[in-house]
């Protein structure tokens, strides 16, 4: 049975009065549509409809033309939106039309959109144009109202229940009441039962539906929650925000299942920035075959689900205002429609191999990508303080000279000029520049500058006579059109000073197209000599000595200069298998993506002399991907002896699958199986064991082993054989093919070669076992675990040959005396997990490499989930305990991707990406901010952005927290953390302490065990809140908090309390004027969030008495009870327009009411060095927090207090300029952070 497509419908092209009253006579949706117009290059903005125009839903033959076209691409039904309001309906004609003449004959449901409406696509959400009331009664009236349309035979049915949504089911008061009554009501009307699902998507509707009284739910897409810092973004002007769909599709795919039965849903894209003047959401280049993607592997997911449950939800027919239709437009036709129908037909087709993802994160096609990777490496752009510290340690050492080969030969004047520019534009001095060139030698007169006006075929001659006839140590040679990025010298450098023993130097780099946009990045998993020599391709800047560069350059002859990169790398991999060679994870070079590559065939032949200078007889082939190659090694002795060695055999079944499997490929090299008999094994396994042992083959070896882990048994049988290679083998895996284990021992035997590992597929091409990888999903892991194997992204990763830092026990092969001389599986420490990754790092301090390679294809018998990102667990302590601090980054890794992907993506946390100061001149802090506004943003980023701006540290943070590999990878002499008291937040907190070296700080802002009932931030925290904040502060070595009576409160569960106040940031607050605007009445007005209902309770009386007096300004929040006193409310902003919009309330006086309580007490003067910095005059609660010495006017909290001392302001013009003056200058004076970084420095650091 196929799965059924239902489609969410808007009724709303047709015209009401009342939306002629809110929004002007004869508005329908169509009236935004018309009116959109594109953010930014390539926005697919107007969206217009082609095939049924701009249709009437009043109309019959419109309503039809719909239900026939959705009928034709397998739309199963429509969804109508359904609006109720306490009896009074809106947008019901359409829906009571169809109901009443039974045509069109189409499938539909309702789904009750039970919302406020408002000014949202003003961006005024909280102006209410007509609201909802929930009661008892209006739940019956309701109910009834919609049995009528259950009776229509058309409506759909789950399980024979009619289907009813609810958008918002936590607006209701007690959703478990209405559902219960819709229940009894239905029964009594002779419905029967009724099928409720509450819709799922907004962050207070996630939980379990049954809780509610819903008997399921349905995901509503785009699921906003899916979307997170890791995904790019841009942000435009108006706030408008942009993500990409085909990243948004692959993080909707990637999300965890449900417990609870949820019917999926997909969009075809989504932008209602035709609605909405600000703070749109637009998801970008959005294309039917991404569409198709998506809905071909949601149908799949529900295939195996009983008939009526397999449902998929759209998002939508024609919501063409939100840029999310299937119904044809201008741009892509009925391409939508098209790919709809494909989906269907490829899900009810037999599943053959899963198919792989859409997003490459090393290709920046599309705006959102491009645009994120731009702010990516904006933000890594080296500060002037930092670069400071730079020239300081250079200025105290003898730094590289780096002779510069430009060869422009093949390029066009504007290339040659901007090449020459990125040269100049060098951070690092100590360079001389050799230009070749056609040209003749511009009038330039330069002791930095050489010019040799050549032919092309004569550079690599020329280039070798310069390196030849210079004394510089250090060369790089780049082409015409290619661009230095500005710090690549002073980086490469300082990592050159840093390794005396180099050779040659490698770094990331990236592609640009011809309007100088990102096109594609290159990035090499460091220093790692198998997966250069299968891509064969540099796409970095190589800075190289002269005995490595002149090898290189009489490598490639009279070739281009393009090639010789590539040659001097494979030299530095003859000096010392490469040890001496670096690698810079910075994008250092930018290349013309039109650039032609190198032919493979000249690579191949660099490489085919390479291996013959290393002594290794090698056959060279085409690889999996187009542009790479395959070694086949060869060696001279006889084909060695093979013991696969299998444990974990308690599954009869799995064992006989791996044994017939193995035999089935015979084998060149003699093979054995070894197979343990335990003195624990079951009486099934037992009996298995004896009938192959029966079968007198000598290829399978029964061993009698002693009772022990995995690891401990695989010791035993590795020392039971003779045979030169071990190779262990995960129980139930089975060959893919007959080169399976040929394509292992080629490597195994090779002398630099420490252990060799085959890729573990599941039988629908997922990846399941392979290269490990340090500090992956947060401890030790394979990446890309469940992807597709026929995934090209991440520069073909998957279909490379690589070293890395270990491989899987799973299919892990190692010569027999390598593993004795290593000591084996160290079983008493990992007596299961870890076991392989301990052995090659131990083989690794031997100089051994590991090599992972895709050649070798062995099957499991069913796929895996990837395991998730978290905390240590008791298994990794072995692990960590001994290695974190050896290896504290993976050699193979490059830092500039995640891994707490289970597919890695670009890094966008800076601190991570890079290290601005290798040399650790200043203390490094990586801070955790419980969120990115409020307490977050005053208490950590500012202080962390300002101590950053002086380059008195090395800072960096993020809100997710980092693995112990990738907290190694940061190196921080402090962490800061902020209001942790969650389970998982204190299992990380744990590991912080355990497996850190940093300086722990815990930082508070608030009486957070205090708070008041009336405060919104107070729902949802644990009864046990502190015993939690005790265990956190226990955890740490400081604990940092904004005031003295906070200090009182925690200071007790601390090792050490310092006080640091809350400080305004001189970027920000310092040059912002406040707009003065004129008016009959004056402007009094306050600012601040939901938190504060308690405080504006107080104000109630006030505002009502005074509202015939000033002009009331409220900013962020305003209670219901004072909206009709209040002339302006203007909704919260994001916080770095906060300052902003304070600054344009133009206030003539400011209040800062605040309750006398506990939480109170503890808070700071925070709101009036705000109200401070911009001069305006405050009137304020006389409570702890506003005592002292700022200039504002202090009253009790009672009305006629407060009445009267704004009323003494509001007549007194030059007490209101001298208070607002007084008070700007004691706040500009005292309480702006860059005067007072030290406090904050040594809150921070030891």
């Amino acid at each position: 049975m196929q799965p059924k497509l239902i489609a969410f419908h808007l009724p709303q092209f047709h015209p009401i009065p009342e939306n002629d009253a809110w929004w002007g006579k004869g508005f329908t949706e169509w009236t935004n549509v018309a009116r959109a117009t594109p953010h930014f290059p390539g926005h697919h903005q107007p969206q217009l409809p082609t095939d049924l125009g701009f249709y009437d839903l009043r109309l019959p033959e419109a309503r039809a033309a719909q239900a026939e076209l959705a009928r034709e691409y397998g739309i199963h039904g429509f969804c109508y939106y359904h609006y109720w309001f306490n009896g009074k309906r809106l947008l019901e004609r359409p829906v009571e039309e169809i109901l009443a003449s039974g045509e069109p004959d189409f499938p539909f449901c309702l789904c009750w959109a039970n919302e406020n409406w408002t000014r949202r696509w003003d961006g005024a959400e909280q102006e209410i144009l007509i609201g909802q009331n929930y009661n008892d009664d209006d739940d019956r009236e309701h109910i009834q109202y919609l049995i009528e349309a259950f009776r229509d035979p058309r409506y759909i049915r789950v399980d024979g229940k009619p289907l009813i949504l609810i958008y918002r089911a936590r607006h209701l008061p007690d959703p478990k009441r209405t559902t219960t009554i819709w229940r009894n009501e239905a029964r009594k009307a002779g419905i029967g039962e009724i099928f409720i699902c509450r819709v799922e998507n907004f962050f207070n509707e996630r939980d379990d539906p049954h809780v509610l009284g819903f008997d399921a739910s349905v995901d509503f897409q785009p699921d906003w929650m899916a979307i997170n810092d890791d995904n790019p973004s841009v942000v435009l002007p108006d706030e408008h925000f942009v993500v990409d769909y085909r990243d948004m599709v692959e993080s909707q795919l990637d999300r965890p299942d449900v417990p609870h039965l949820r019917f999926p849903g997909v969009t075809p894209s989504w932008d209602n920035s035709a609605r909405r003047k600000k703070n749109a959401f637009i998801i970008a280049d959005s294309a039917p075959e991404a569409y198709e993607h998506w809905l071909t592997e949601t149908l799949r997911s529900v295939s195996d689900r009983p008939e009526s449950q397999q449902l998929v939800f759209i998002n939508a027919w024609n919501e063409w205002a939100e840029g999310n239709h299937l119904e044809p437009d201008q741009k892509f036709g009925r391409g939508y429609l098209e790919a709809t129908r494909r989906a269907l037909e490829t899900a009810a087709a037999p599943r053959t191999l899963k198919s792989p993802p859409l997003v490459d994160p090393l290709s920046h096609n599309g705006f959102v990508p491009r645009e994120a990777y731009a702010r990516r490496q904006s933000a890594q752009r080296l500060s002037k303080a930092a670069g400071l510290l730079h020239d300081q340690r250079l200025s105290g050492c003898a730094p590289p000279h780096i002779r510069i080969v430009l060869d422009a030969t093949n390029c066009s004047d504007a290339q040659l000029q901007d090449s020459l520019n990125s040269v100049a534009a060098q951070l690092y001095e100590h360079w001389q520049l050799e230009v070749l060139s056609q040209r003749a030698a511009p009038n330039i007169a330069s002791s930095r500058l050489g010019w040799h006006t050549i032919e092309p075929q004569q550079a690599a001659a020329a280039t070798l006579q310069l390196v030849e006839s210079s004394g510089d140590d250090w060369h790089l040679v780049f082409a015409g059109g290619e661009l230095l990025a500005e710090d690549a010298l002073l980086f490469a450098s300082q990592a050159l000073i840093d390794a005396p023993e180099a050779s040659l130097l490698l770094t990331d780099g990236d592609t640009r197209d011809a309007d100088g946009r990102p096109v594609r990045t290159w990035l090499a998993p460091g220093v790692n000599p198998d997966w250069l020599r299968s891509t064969l391709r540099i796409g970095g800047l190589v800075i190289a000595s002269t005995g490595i560069i002149r090898n290189a350059l009489q490598d490639i002859g009279d070739s281009p200069t393009n090639a010789l990169p590539l040659a001097a790398v494979l030299r530095a991999f003859e000096d010392a298998d490469g040890h001496h060679m670096l690698h810079l994870p910075r994008i250092a070079l930018s290349r013309p993506d039109s650039v032609a590559p190198i032919p493979l065939g000249f690579r191949a032949e660099l490489l085919q002399a390479h291996l013959g200078r290393q002594g290794h007889a090698a056959g060279i082939e085409h690889g999996m991907l187009d542009d790479s190659c395959r070694i086949r090694y060869e060696h001279a002795q006889e084909p060695p002896a093979v013991a696969i060695v299998i444990t974990g055999i308690g599954d009869r079944g799995m064992l006989l699958r791996s044994v017939e499997g193995i035999l089935s490929h015979p084998a060149t090299p003699p093979l054995s199986i070894l197979l343990p008999l335990a003195p624990d094994c079951t009486a099934d396994t037992r009996e298995c064991l004896q009938q192959l042992a029966a079968l007198g083959s000598q290829g399978i070896r029964i061993i009698e082993v002693a009772a022990g882990s995995p690891t401990a048994v695989a010791n035993q049988l590795a020392a039971a054989t003779e045979a030169d290679v071990l190779l262990f083998l995960g129980n139930g895996l089975i060959p893919l093919d007959a080169d399976w284990l040929d394509a292992l021992v080629r490597h195994a035997l090779r002398p630099s070669i420490g252990a060799a590992g085959g890729r573990v597929i599941a039988p629908d091409g997922s990846l399941q076992h392979g290269m490990i990888r340090l500090g992956q999903m947060g401890v030790a892991a394979t990446p890309f675990q469940d992807v597709s194997v026929g995934y090209t992204g991440n520069g073909g990763e998957l279909q490379l040959e690589q070293n890395c830092t270990a491989v899987s026990t799973q299919c892990l092969m190692i010569r027999r005396k390598t593993f004795h001389d290593a000591g084996g599986f160290a079983a008493d420490r990992y007596p299961a997990r870890h076991a392989e990754v301990d052995l090659c790092l131990r083989l690794a301090e031997r100089g051994l490499r590991t090599v992972w390679t895709p050649y070798s294809t062995v099957v499991a018998p069913a796929p895996r989930p990837a395991p998730s990102f978290g905390p240590p667990v008791r298994d990794d302590e072995a692990l960590l305990d001994d290695w974190l601090e050896r290896v504290p980054t993976d050699p193979y890794f490059n830092r500039q991707l995640t891994r707490h992907f289970n597919r890695p993506r670009l890094q966008t946390d800076v601190a991570l990406a890079q290290d601005a100061l290798p040399w650790h001149p200043v203390p490094r802090i990586y801070a955790h901010p419980a969120d990115l506004a409020g307490c977050g943003e005053i208490r950590v980023s500012t202080p962390l952005r300002a101590l950053n701006r002086a380059s008195l540290i090395q800072g960096g943070g993020g809100t997710r927290f980092l693995g112990p590999w990738e907290l190694a990878t940061v190196a921080p002499d402090t962490v800061v953390t902020q209001r942790i008291f969650s389970d998982l937040g204190l299992t990380w907190l744990a590991a912080y302490r355990k497996y850190g070296r940093s300086l722990l700080i815990y930082e508070l802002d608030d009486l957070i065990t205090r708070i008041p009932r009336e405060n919104e931030h107070g729902k949802g925290f644990p009864a046990d809140i502190e015993a939690r904040i005790g265990k956190a502060i226990g955890l740490c070595d400081r604990l940092v908090v904004s005031t003295a009576a906070l200090a009182d409160a925690y200071g007790r569960f601390a090792n050490e309390t310092v006080v640091a106040p809350n400080l305004l940031d001189d970027a920000i607050w310092g040059g912002l004027q406040p707009t003065r605007k004129q008016g009959a009445r004056l402007r009094v007005g306050w600012a601040g969030s939901t938190s504060h209902g308690g405080d504006l309770a107080l104000m109630h009386d006030v505002v009502r008495s005074l509202s015939d007096e000033v002009d009331w300004v409220f900013l962020g929040f305003c209670p219901d009870a004072l909206r009709p006193f209040v002339r302006e409310f203007h909704p919260s902003v994001a916080v770095k327009n906060y300052p902003a919009a304070l600054a344009g309330l133009g206030l003539d006086i400011a209040i800062a009411p605040l309750a006398a309580n506990a939480f109170n007490e503890a808070k700071s003067n925070l709101k009036l060095l705000e109200y401070g910095a911009l001069g305006y005059p405050v009137v304020c609660s006389n409570v702890l927090p506003y005592q002292g010495k700022l200039p504002v006017v202090r009253v009790a909290n009672t009305t006629q207090q407060w009445v009267a001392a704004l009323r003494r302001l509001l007549a007194d013009a030059d007490e209101r300029q001298s208070l607002g003056d007084s008070l700007r200058t004691e706040v500009r004076a005292n309480w702006m952070i860059d005067a007072r970084r030290a406090e904050w420095l040594s809150a921070w650091t030891r």
